[in-house]
């Protein structure tokens, strides 16, 4: 959440003993039908969000909702070692293409070192493993550490900034750095490379999703040597139209740049209930696709024309990764 200083940027629905949650929240969908040119009907659902059981004063009619799932992090090590110099020349390359996709490097303005690249988060908005772990422990978990010396405490909750404290910083900075070298060292699950040259990869690279998820991306391992990795991810942020835009409370599109999502580990995911997109609102591969707009809408037209046995070989690669 982004624009109200009275409830902080997480907008908490549960509490510990003695606490109040901060709101109710409940979730509708509109929904509707797009036609494939094969004929085939794939249904759309929107979450439409509605905040209640305040516990303080009334949302900002600006105040901008970003609901989001918990993004994927296995190889955030591996991504972390991409050098900015690729990132460069991989934005470089989308825009020189004719297909209207032109990716920007997530550039951050810090306070302490100055310009970074941001690599981690649904909207590139944390530079390194450790600046993302460390805002989820004070955002999520209300609990400081050594690089987040505030936790999520609204200005005008007395509560919460008198409650006890654990600490100083609460998360100690030993049990922190395990946390982050976990995160940083988590494999992507996988056991084999992916197949690059199967009917899928081809019809992933024609239809254009391959221009944003690239397959290749070359990573400094700091030992003098490069190699390769498959992510299928740019870490590059785009427009996608205004309906993935986050919305504020009155209903106004705030304008929203994606980073692109790592592909990678989706076989791991085949087996539970498929939730795809920020919010989780896209059951299928299809749904997926079919939310892309904007940068995504020449290779969301292009999927839209596949035939039946196309899109199900697509898939079934893409479930491969």
């Amino acid at each position: 959440m982004r624009g109200n200083v009275d409830y902080g940027f997480v907008l908490n629905v549960t509490a510990t003993s003695g606490f109040r949650p901060e709101a109710r929240i409940s979730i509708a969908y509109q929904t509707r039908r797009v036609a494939l040119g094969d004929g085939t009907a794939v249904e759309l659902r929107e979450p439409q969000y509605r905040v209640d059981k305040l516990d303080g004063s009334p949302l900002s009619p600006d105040t901008v909702l970003m609901p989001r799932m918990p993004p994927a992090v296995q190889g955030d090590g591996l991504l972390e070692m991409v050098p900015v110099a690729e990132l460069e020349r991989v934005a470089r390359a989308e825009a020189a293409g004719a297909d209207g996709v032109h990716g920007q490097v997530a550039w951050i303005t810090t306070n302490t070192a100055g310009p970074v690249v941001g690599r981690f988060g649904w909207q590139a908005s944390e530079p390194t493993v450790a600046s993302q772990v460390a805002v989820a422990f004070a955002r999520e978990m209300g609990l400081t550490n050594p690089l987040e010396s505030r936790d999520d405490c609204a200005p005008s909750n007395s509560a919460c900034k008198t409650a006890l404290s654990g600490g100083s910083p609460e998360v100690e900075a030993e049990l922190f750095d395990a946390v982050v070298n976990f995160q940083r060292w988590h494999a992507v699950p996988v056991t084999k490379e992916p197949d690059l040259k199967a009917i899928g990869a081809q019809l992933f690279e024609s239809t254009g999703c391959a221009r944003c998820h690239q397959t290749t991306l070359a990573i400094d391992r700091n030992t003098g040597g490069n190699a390769i990795i498959h992510p299928f991810t740019d870490l590059l942020l785009h427009d996608l139209g205004q309906g993935l835009a986050d919305r504020t409370i009155a209903g106004a599109v705030a304008p929203s740049r994606w980073r692109t999502a790592p592909l990678w580990g989706m076989h791991v995911v085949t087996t539970q209930p498929q939730r795809f997109l920020h919010d989780g609102r896209a059951r299928s591969i299809d749904e997926a696709v079919l939310w892309h707009d904007g940068e995504g809408g020449t290779a969301r037209d292009r999927y839209a024309k596949l035939s039946g046995e196309e899109r199900r070989v697509l898939a079934e690669w893409i479930n491969t990764l």
